[in-house]
């Protein structure tokens, strides 16, 4: 979301690491470091004598090891502190999420840090940028990291943020020997699932020789820039070993998927996510469900169903799910509920997470489901007794909707991009899908598979 709204208020990007930040912190208990074999002697080699002889060669440490069982929470409390101390507030959704806000003139400043470790990324208004900055440098040793963030390429221009993993693709699709291999239009066959078995035409022996659950933990990694994977890697990770759904996985059909997969990943894997400038700042939310198509690993029939949901703003993707439901959905209305259920969710934590950045309620927020039935049930507002398998879900949606945060609309299948979520799409509507989702069209795709 914080990208989204770098490229909404055209604010500049920063990026941080914090040299040795295992070393800014004080331990909480006494630690002791015994001399590594060897270590006296190399010593008495290299000066003729050791600087100090501590009582069975241990060595007290005073300041926090790296390591340690604590070390993640004594940074944190460090950094923390520090950012406190510099008026910055934690979110109460995401604690890595630091704001700073202050009136001047009449207008409201805005700074937004994001911590993961010891990498800072810091956006928002440059006067108040300036002073957090300095701040940090006088506290800190800070390396400069350019528009890099944990892998992710950023390139702001004017009134748009492009976000991309290239690098990160062209390696995978180079590990895995795919580097020179034909593009295709999509990721997947159409209509493939976990429990195809049917090898495409001129793929046999596709991707025999790769580690199935490497490449698509890989794929997974993929995923923060190109959710259009998200059912493709949703579906390999359901098939990375035998189970008694099935026995045999990965069989040669789930291997050729994987091996079409990277494929696309050397063809589209530049686009990313293109967040532009907008008139007003919204989320659209878009969700979707496939009703027992989905084989789980404790039985041999098809008993699950898969919940899709896309939330985008500023024209892409800000948060995007694809994943198989905990409960058995018993028709086709109930997993679409629990799939608009599970992305009202998310939207209503960003929306929370916006308001606490900017300070200002944004006005409801418009949730497309392509299910009338969900959609007439919730203006019907039914809480009966023959709703009671559904009547939680069902009054979560309609506090939702009263409290005026979200409005539920209907969008026909063949325009929901949370289809291809949940489902692999044919490469036209996988076209369109991707657009979506991604903020940027496929080109030249007329003449691939």
């Amino acid at each position: 979301m914080t990208l989204s709204l770098v490229a909404q208020y055209g604010w500049d990007l920063c990026q941080y690491d914090i040299k040795a930040a295992y070393l800014c912190a004080d331990p909480t208990h006494r630690q002791y470091v015994r001399y590594p074999h060897g270590f006296r002697e190399y010593l008495i080699r290299k000066h003729g004598h050791t600087t100090f002889e501590p009582d069975n060669f241990l060595l007290c440490a005073h300041k926090n090891c790296y390591g340690a069982p604590d070390a993640g929470r004594v940074w944190y409390d460090r950094f923390s502190s520090f950012l406190l101390d510099i008026d910055f507030r934690a979110s109460p959704i995401d604690r890595c999420v630091f704001v700073r806000s202050t009136l001047v003139d009449g207008h409201r400043l805005t700074c937004i840090m994001l911590l993961y470790v010891d990498d800072i990324l810091l956006t928002g208004d440059a006067p108040l940028v300036s002073i957090v900055k300095t701040a940090l440098h006088n506290t800190f040793t800070l390396s400069e990291g350019g528009q890099d963030y944990l892998g992710m390429e950023i390139d702001i221009g004017d009134g748009f943020v492009h976000v991309t993993q290239r690098t990160y693709a062209r390696k995978i699709v180079e590990r895995f020997g795919f580097a020179t291999s034909n593009h295709v239009a999509t990721p997947l066959p159409t209509k493939f699932s976990a429990a195809t078995t049917d090898v495409p035409a001129g793929a046999t022996g596709a991707a025999t020789t790769i580690d199935f659950a490497e490449a698509n933990g890989a794929i997974g990694y993929l995923t923060r820039t190109m959710p259009s994977l998200l059912y493709a890697f949703g579906t390999f990770s359901s098939v990375t070993r035998p189970s008694t759904a099935v026995p045999s996985a990965p069989t040669a059909a789930h291997r050729a998927a994987l091996a079409r997969c990277l494929r696309f990943i050397r063809s589209f894997g530049h686009v990313g996510l293109t967040f532009t400038r907008a008139a007003t700042y919204t989320f659209t939310a878009y969700c979707d469900a496939s009703h027992g198509r989905e084989v789980h690993h404790t039985a041999a029939g098809f008993c699950k169903s898969r919940s899709g949901g896309a939330i985008i703003a500023a024209g892409a993707v800000i948060a995007a799910f694809s994943t198989i439901q905990q409960a058995t959905a018993l028709s086709t209305f109930e997993s679409e509920l629990y799939a608009l259920v599970a992305t009202v969710r998310i939207l209503l934590a960003l929306r929370r997470m916006f308001a606490f950045i900017m300070g200002i309620t944004m006005a409801a927020s418009a949730v497309y489901c392509d299910n009338q039935s969900v959609i007439t049930q919730l203006r019907r507002r039914d809480l009966s007794g023959r709703s009671r398998h559904i009547r939680v879900h069902l009054g979560f949606l309609i506090d939702a909707i009263e409290s005026n945060e979200i409005t539920i609309h209907h969008v026909p299948t063949q325009q929901n991009p949370a289809n291809g979520l949940t489902a692999a799409e044919d490469r036209d509507r996988f076209a369109r899908t991707f657009q979506e989702l991604h903020g940027a069209p496929m080109t030249n795709i007329d003449d691939l598979d």
